[in-house]
């Protein structure tokens, strides 16, 4: 333990002394060898590479009396690598630019990360996205400006532009790096030639927010609903405050009913495909179409009866006023087509679900990550069914009551 311990004190000086790894050519290696270590010097990993060749390990300060063994013993000495704290710190010093530049740029980066310069908006377009940018330009939420002080002024800022953005029934802001995000949630106001109707759902889904404009609401966050369930009555009861009495007045129910639902969309993917292989021997005919009449010419090759691929090329050579006068030339040619059965590993059968719910995911507009996915055997079948869940304002007026 004592030894071990001293080997790596040696070790640690070595490194930050330098230390130089040589390459030794000669015939009295051995001898070389011994001169070194009868006169003090502190050799470490000493490998033999060849009959006249090895390799040693030596502090840097040491090289100058390695070279007077090697004339006395006649051997080379080569220097291979140099290693250690003082050869580091040269490179360092030579690359002084670089490092200062690098570190620079670090600083600089960290500087810019500081402040907010890209301000997305969703939920508005056109005219009422560009009012909302400059209510929150004048109110301090600006590309260059910094991003501990809008932090600070948040919730000012959103009751601020509430204010003065009447389009609005929610508005909140996310500052994500030097990216400010605003999400809003425009306001849906009821029809106006309808004198009263009911907000339903359209999908079954459960309630996560609700944001009742007018009417009462029949439901409340964390209700499961199904498709059709009404949301937002509107049919409202009032007390007379001269009779007491109840008094039924209908309205055009309105208001923002957020979701979460769920789509479960399913692939059926085959373990055993045929795929075709067109062979090179063909069969060519070249005929001469003038008008209704088609005129052979030339052919080439056997004709297959069966499992064929056909190509049709055509050629103009005169075109008359009446179609039915042209004259062109036709080639047709047919290839042998060879079927050839494989089975389909796992991760093919993996990327083609993944390419055809790609296609599906387009059209639903979703881009949540799925949040599960079962497959199940049937025959030479796999059948995966996959289940997404995503946000949506699931609110349907119904204009009709029953």
């Amino acid at each position: 333990m004592i030894g071990g311990n001293h080997l790596n004190l040696e070790r640690l000086v070595s490194f930050f002394s330098g230390y130089l790894q040589l390459l030794v050519r000669g015939a009295h290696l051995e001898k070389f060898l011994n001169l070194l270590t009868s006169s003090g010097l502190y050799l470490w990993d000493v490998k033999r590479l060849g009959v006249e060749v090895m390799q040693i390990k030596v502090r840097a300060h040491a090289f100058l009396r390695i070279r007077r063994v090697a004339r006395q013993t006649h051997t080379t000495v080569k220097i291979y690598q140099k290693k250690g704290w003082p050869f580091i710190r040269r490179k360092l010093v030579r690359r002084k630019i670089f490092w200062i530049g690098a570190i620079s740029l670090i600083v600089f980066l960290v500087y810019l990360s500081s402040f907010v310069f890209i301000i997305k908006v969703n939920g508005f377009e056109d005219g009422e996205r560009q009012q909302l940018l400059i209510n929150l330009s004048r109110l301090g939420l600006k590309p260059g400006a910094p991003r501990r002080q809008l932090m600070q002024r948040k919730s000012l800022i959103e009751r601020e532009v509430m204010i003065h953005t009447p389009g609005a029934v929610w508005l909140g802001i996310t500052i994500r790096g030097i990216v400010a995000e605003v999400q809003v949630v425009k306001r849906k106001n009821a029809p106006k030639a309808v004198d009263s109707c009911d907000i339903v759902a359209a999908k079954d889904g459960v309630i996560t927010k609700m944001v009742v404009i007018r009417g009462v609401p029949a439901v409340k966050e964390g209700d499961i609903v199904a498709r059709g369930d009404l949301l937002i009555s509107g049919v409202e009861w009032l007390t007379n405050p001269e009779t007491g009495e109840l008094e039924k007045r209908e309205v055009a129910a309105s208001g923002i009913v957020t979701a979460k639902v769920w789509y479960d969309l399913e692939t059926v993917e085959p373990k055993i495909v045929w795929y075709p292989e067109v062979n090179q021997d063909f069969f060519r005919e070249y005929r001469l179409r003038w008008g209704h009449k088609l005129l052979p010419l030339i052919s080439f090759g056997r004709r297959p009866l069966h499992n064929y691929y056909w190509s049709r090329w055509r050629r103009p050579l005169y075109q008359g006023r009446n179609p039915f006068d042209s004259v062109e030339i036709i080639k047709d040619t047919w290839q042998k087509v060879i079927w050839h059965r494989k089975v389909r590993s796992r991760q093919e059968i993996e990327r083609s679900v993944k390419n055809n719910l790609g296609e599906k995911l387009k059209k639903l507009d979703i881009t949540v990550a799925p949040s599960t996915q079962v497959s199940t055997q049937e025959g030479n079948c796999i059948r995966y069914m996959t289940t997404y869940e995503k946000m949506e304002d699931i609110a349907k007026v119904l204009f009709s009551r029953n």
